[in-house]
């Protein structure tokens, strides 16, 4: 039952932190790194129709691009003002 407590504990923490509002530096990396995910998809997709043949590296570069921007837009969003 403890854990289960502090689960839903931990979630509304998550959930206050979400709804407030962010510095404006965190908000420039918020957008930033959407931008940059949306490309590096978009060219990992072109990639994957074979309309553009990319070499393996470019494509690994690419996907941890993806991964970095995803842990920047999790800080961004969960970073408030105080």
């Amino acid at each position: 039952m403890k854990l289960l407590t502090t689960i839903k504990y931990n979630y509304l923490i998550i959930k206050d932190r979400v709804k407030k509002e962010s510095p404006a530096f965190f908000q420039k990396a918020k957008i930033l790194s959407i931008k940059v995910t949306t490309a590096a998809v978009a060219v990992i997709a072109l990639n994957a129709s074979g309309t553009v043949i990319l070499p393996v590296d470019v494509i690994t570069v690419l996907s941890y691009a993806i991964a970095l921007c995803v842990g920047v837009f999790g800080t961004s969003v969960l970073t408030k003002k105080d």
